[in-house]
């Protein structure tokens, strides 16, 4: 199946041989062909249109996407039961269309997609040890928060703490004020403080404190950040080609596709494609020959099942960089009522299939993406 230009061009060439078909055997009056030709050409442009805007918009998550039913009532009831025994801080529990969160008497709170995505990866008996930690965590945090915040204000004592973590823009609070940069597609790179017992955003009114500017920290953030680099990997042959996860509880291990460098065999030489779905999960493949599209290609609903399901869900979008441009490739995934992917949909760039016509190789099975 062909994408963007390749695809609408064949579509339109096999509806311009039917039309000609129609009118040389006289099938159909020649007036109606000139009421309907206009007619289907608009009506396939706007489908065109709307299929490509539908396949930038990152796939949003709630807790129907990973939950089964029967989950979800029992992480509530879990949930509920926390609350109870919460009476002192007034925690009440709010839902808005399977979006799960928590509110306290002074008006604090927050949502609940990541301690649910944690939750599930874990056996259900382990539940509320998991909800009673989290927030005692929160806790720990907020009492330490004034000499935190005093701390903070001197530069050189969280200096080496300083890390960078990624996230998808459109899942920031509106009106989220932290320092940082937009990196990739859609995504936001922001600075964190890392203390032992919690990770807080770096607050804006620091850089004015410490005197310093955002390049500045960033770039010793990100120094910071990459002193783990590499991380322990996995590799697997997919399809003919060398296919590297990078998986662990690191909220940093998505950033390190800033260090792929770091990493072994980490470009080809045409590039590399590299998938960061979740905070604790990144994959990469080098590109050599067309094996590493059709290794692409399979591992689409890994990339999915790691982002639908997280904890720390970034983006399904693959990424694919060359000479030092860099092409994203959007997907979304059809899921039943049992959180099965049922189907899935690629929906590469025109600028993709330039590229992949320059590899070598022979095989043509590439061209079968899903949409």
């Amino acid at each position: 199946m062909f994408f963007g230009f390749f695809k609408d061009a064949f579509i339109i060439l096999v509806f311009a041989i039917g039309i000609r078909f129609l009118i040389t055997h006289d099938l159909v009056p020649r007036w109606a062909v000139l009421v309907a030709v206009p007619a289907m050409l608009i009506a396939y442009g706007v489908w065109a249109s709307r299929r490509h805007q539908l396949a930038q918009k990152i796939q949003p998550i709630s807790f129907r996407t990973f939950f089964l039913e029967e989950e979800e009532a029992y992480f509530v009831k879990c949930m509920r039961e926390y609350c109870a025994t919460r009476i002192d801080r007034g925690f009440t529990l709010v839902e808005e269309n399977h979006h799960w969160s928590v509110k306290t008497a002074d008006g604090s709170g927050g949502g609940l997609m990541n301690l649910a995505q944690l939750c599930l990866s874990h056996p259900r008996e382990e539940w509320p040890r998991l909800i009673d930690g989290h927030f005692k965590a929160l806790e720990v945090s907020e009492t330490q928060k004034v000499t935190r915040g005093n701390e903070a204000r001197v530069y050189e004592k969280v200096a080496e703490r300083l890390m960078v973590r990624i996230d998808c823009v459109s899942k920031m609070y509106p009106g989220l004020k932290i320092p940082g940069r937009t990196a990739l597609d859609d995504l936001f790179e922001y600075i964190v403080i890392d203390y032992p017992e919690n990770i807080e955003s770096l607050a804006e009114n620091l850089l004015q404190i410490w005197n310093k500017s955002l390049d500045e920290v960033f770039l010793k953030a990100l120094a910071n950040t990459a002193r783990d680099a590499p991380f322990p990997f996995t590799k697997e042959e997919v399809e003919g080609a060398p296919v590297y996860f990078v998986c662990n509880d690191s909220f940093y291990t998505a950033t390190h596709w800033r260090f792929l460098d770091r990493y072994p065999e980490s470009a080809g030489k045409f590039g590399r494609i590299f998938a960061l779905p979740n905070r604790h999960t990144l994959m990469y493949i080098p590109v050599e020959n067309r094996d590493a599209i059709a290794a692409f290609h399979r591992m689409i609903q890994f990339i999915q099942t790691r982002y639908l399901n997280g904890p720390g869900s970034i983006t399904p979008t693959v990424y694919w960089e060359k000479d030092g441009t860099v092409l994203a490739i959007p997907s979304t995934a059809r899921i039943d009522e049992k959180q099965n992917i049922i189907g899935l949909s690629v929906f590469p760039p025109d600028e993709f299939w330039k590229w992949v016509r320059a590899l070598p190789g022979t095989r043509n099975d590439i061209e079968g993406f899903p949409q």
